[in-house]
């Protein structure tokens, strides 16, 4: 198999301009040697690791966007198909910086693996990367939300109808938010306005909230007591927040926003603690209906789930969606959100998080 190295060595540029074009569907997770580490990490920019600045990733599915990227002429454009963790993860920072500071357009279109597979031989979730390779910095980052096709449903008629949104203001580290409407831009943008996030009520002497590091494709698990899944984690607040928490997680509007900055499969801890919380907006008394309602939410988790006979919790979220609902219904108004956002997360993958 020829490596990485020979294809940088053997298929020089045509000219000192580079090519118009390059496509690619590259390999992704491949096993690399040392030495081989060594040499991408002085060739390629995004496999390099800078403090304070930035992540680099060895993933061979990066290096072969660099890669691409370098043997492009100015004006040239890049496409790629690669997997969905290309949007999501802290190691990506470098080939987002990269890309951030030398083309001026770049899309991403996100799909989705469940119901159905978008391309059939490739059990996957993954996102289409295209650039412009230039000499200035991006004035536009076009993204999509992450694009689900029923069993039944054409592709074509899929790809022919995809909306894309400019999300170039609300890049985080190593994180393009998969997003596709005017909506969930506006959403977005009332979160960001929002100063405190759950690190900052991070207690190491705190009460417990437990959560599902894998798993719960539609739903995320989030309680006050250990269900003894071999994915759970556990984060420690304030006694005062541990509700507020709990339910702000259980929400609706965590679902979506975990969905936008996530790879759709694992809940990572810098997700969690990026997911902002007006903590001081809420009153004492409004502490204690949030505990009620995220109780009430609980009971009910807690009453329609089934215990295998190894004894792990089974949840089904699903049926007791009325009362996460009802989460969202009362602190959405406190992150600024209209009753049409409100609606709009509430209904958000509807089709798809209800179905049985």
């Amino acid at each position: 198999m020829v490596s990485i190295i020979d294809f940088y060595v053997l298929q020089k540029r045509p000219s000192k301009e580079g090519f118009d074009i390059v496509i690619g569907n590259p390999p992704y997770g491949a096993k690399i040697s040392s030495i081989d580490k060594a040499c991408f990490k002085h060739i390629f920019t995004s496999a390099q690791t800078i403090p304070n600045i930035q992540k680099g990733s060895l993933d061979t599915f990066s290096l072969f966007i660099d890669l691409g990227y370098q043997i492009l002429h100015t004006k040239g454009n890049a496409i790629f198909i690669v997997p969905l963790s290309v949007t999501a993860s802290d190691a990506m920072s470098g080939l987002h910086r990269l890309l951030i500071n030398h083309c001026d357009e770049i899309y991403v279109s996100s799909y989705g693996d469940r119901p159905r597979r978008i391309f059939e031989s490739a059990e996957q979730q993954v996102s289409i990367i295209s650039f412009k390779k230039s000499s200035n910095k991006a004035t536009r980052i076009m993204t999509t939300h992450i694009n689900k096709r029923y069993s039944d449903e054409s592709l074509w008629l899929l790809l022919d109808d995809l909306k894309f949104v400019n999300a170039l203001h609300h890049i985080r580290n190593g994180r393009i938010p998969k997003i596709g409407n005017e909506i969930e831009l506006g959403i977005l943008c009332k979160l960001e306005r929002c100063v405190t996030t759950i690190k900052d009520v991070y207690k190491r002497e705190g009460l417990p909230i437990y959560y599902r590091k894998a798993g719960g494709r539609y739903y995320k698990i989030i309680t006050k007591i250990p269900t003894h899944s071999s994915a759970e984690g556990e984060l420690k607040v304030r006694e005062k927040y541990q509700s507020l928490v709990g339910a702000a997680l259980s929400s609706n509007l965590f679902y979506w926003f975990w969905l936008i900055h996530s790879d759709w499969h694992n809940l990572r801890s810098s997700e969690l603690e990026m997911f902002p919380i007006p903590f001081e907006s809420f009153s004492d008394e409004e502490l204690d209906k949030i505990n009620t309602l995220y109780d009430t939410y609980l009971n009910d988790l807690y009453l329609k789930s089934q215990t295998t006979k190894t004894g792990l919790k089974c949840f089904f979220a699903r049926q007791s969606k009325m009362h996460i609902d009802a989460i969202d219904k009362f602190i959405g108004e406190k992150y600024g959100l209209s009753e049409i956002e409100i609606k709009f997360l509430i209904n958000y993958d509807y089709q798809y998080r209800n179905a049985e």
